[in-house]
């Protein structure tokens, strides 16, 4: 019984505001000390920077465990979108000591430690995950439209940003004009955009594959989300409106 009740009070614990923040707070928190571990930075910054992604993956570490004591340790709760994205957000921690970062390997780890930012996903499901993030007294509060503006932007910047990330591990030990994620992130944007100004290119045959998915995938994710954005518009407009003929049909019929 204590167990169970504890496990209940893990439950709670994690669909609280602030848990759900931190969590976010964590995930971006990787993605920029990633982003940063890819300049040229003194040895005390480096140091920083590693100390700092290793103490968020142990903090990743932690919320798995509790988040799977939570369901009493079912192996089944195991194979969830969500534990598997949590479960890839610290497998780097894990695979480090093997895994041989500046070879061919090292794009597998790259998409592995990118791969941290899709922890951001799992609040943006429905519109009761989104109340959490918010701190909305209900999921009736928010608005679909409200929901689908941030899915949209939130969609769109994990796409360049693991696209960036990509082209600058496939290009940066050969190409200068990826020196680092940030040259990688300018590259990322008129790509995914599909502008293309060819100011930049790949000559990897690694960077170019990742040019033509993330093309392929900018074209896919764009148009949808813009055509989601504009279906949760209209509904918004006209819950908006029956909601409105609704107020004035009482007020009519306390007048009446």
């Amino acid at each position: 019984q204590a167990a169970q009740n504890g496990s209940v009070m893990v439950a709670i614990a994690f669909a609280q505001p602030p848990a759900v923040i931190a969590e976010i707070a964590l995930a971006l928190a990787a993605s920029v000390f990633f982003a940063i571990s890819t300049l040229d930075l003194s040895p005390l910054a480096r140091q920083v920077v590693d100390v700092g992604e290793l103490t968020i993956q142990l903090c990743f570490i932690v919320a798995f465990m509790l988040r799977w004591y939570s369901k009493n340790f079912r192996l089944s709760y195991l194979l969830q979108r969500e534990m598997v994205f949590d479960f890839i957000s610290f497998l780097p921690l894990l695979l480090a000591p093997f895994v041989d970062q500046a070879g061919d390997q090292g794009i597998v780890f790259t998409i592995l430690r990118l791969g941290r930012i899709l922890r951001v996903q799992r609040f943006l499901k429905d519109t009761k995950t989104f109340a959490k993030l918010v701190g909305a007294e209900s999921p009736d509060s928010i608005s679909q439209f409200d929901l689908q503006v941030v899915r949209a932007c939130s969609s769109v910047a994990t796409l360049v940003f693991l696209s960036s990330g990509l082209m600058y591990q496939a290009e940066h030990s050969v190409n200068p004009q990826f020196p680092n994620f940030f040259a990688a992130l300018y590259f990322g944007l008129v790509t995914v955009t599909t502008v293309g100004f060819g100011d930049m290119a790949p000559v990897t045959p690694e960077g170019r594959a990742i040019v033509c998915l993330s093309i392929l995938a900018g074209v896919a994710v764009i148009p949808f989300e813009v055509g989601q954005l504009a279906e949760a518009f209209v509904d918004n407009r006209e819950t908006s409106r029956d909601r409105g003929a609704a107020r004035e049909a009482q007020a009519a019929a306390g007048l009446a």
